[in-house]
C-alpha cells in the first residue's frame, strides 16, 4: 500500500518496476482526482480514494495489508500520531511499513515570513500551528512508534541541501510576489 501516492504515483512505479512479481498494489489518496489524472497506470495497482486519518475510509484494508510505505505525505499530516495508529491497524501482524517525513525548512521560513507585519495578512491562516515542531526528530517519531505497538523501530535523521543551478529555478513558480 502507497499512502498519499499523487499524481505521479513515483513510489508505485518504483515499486513495480523493482518488485516485478507484485500482485497488487494499493495506491490511496484522499483526493479522487489523483485516480482520473494518474500519470502512470498498471493493471495490479487498486486505487483508493482514502484519508490516513480517518480510520474507516480504510477499513476494508484493515489487517490485510503486508507493507505499507509513505513518502512526502506525513509531513502535510497535522495528527502524525492518528495517522501512524490508523497504519498499524491495516498491517497484518508481521507487516512493514516505512515513511519518509520531512521536516521543511520552507515551513519554517514561510512561519517566520508570517511575523513580518508585511506578510501577515497574506499567509494568516494558511499556515497549520506546530506542523514541524522542533523535538519531532527522529527519537520522538521511535518512541511515538513503539508506544502505538510498532516493532523494530529504525528512525533516523538526514540532512540535505538542496543547491538550485540557477537564480531562475530558485525563483520558480511558487513564490511570493511583492510590489
Amino acid at each position: 500500500m502507497d499512502i498519499g501516492c499523487g499524481v505521479e504515483m513515483n513510489c508505485c512505479k518504483a515499486i513495480l518496476t523493482q518488485f516485478p512479481d507484485v500482485r497488487t498494489l494499493v495506491a490511496v489518496d484522499k483526493q479522487s482526482t489523483v485516480f482520473q489524472q494518474a500519470h502512470f497506470r498498471d493493471r495490479r495497482i487498486n486505487s483508493c480514494v482514502g484519508n490516513i486519518l480517518e480510520r474507516d475510509s480504510l477499513k476494508m484494508y484493515e489487517g490485510k495489508m503486508n507493507k505499507i510505505i509513505s513518502t512526502n505525505t506525513f509531513h502535510h499530516i497535522d495528527d502524525k500520531e492518528m495517522a501512524f495508529r490508523n497504519v498499524y491497524h491495516l498491517l497484518k501482524p508481521g507487516g512493514e511499513a516505512g515513511f519518509f517525513v520531512v521536516n521543511s525548512w520552507m515551513y519554517k521560513f514561510l512561519t517566520a515570513m508570517s511575523e513580518l507585519p508585511k506578510y501577515s495578512a497574506i499567509l494568516k491562516g494558511t499556515l497549520p500551528e506546530n506542523l514541524y515542531q522542533p523535538d519531532h526528530g527522529s527519537q520522538y517519531y521511535k518512541e511515538m512508534l513503539e508506544k502505538i505497538g510498532f516493532k523494530d523501530v529504525r528512525a533516523f535523521e538526514e540532512k540535505k541541501r538542496f543547491r538550485f543551478p540557477t537564480d531562475e529555478c530558485f525563483k520558480g513558480e511558487n513564490r511570493i510576489i511583492t510590489r
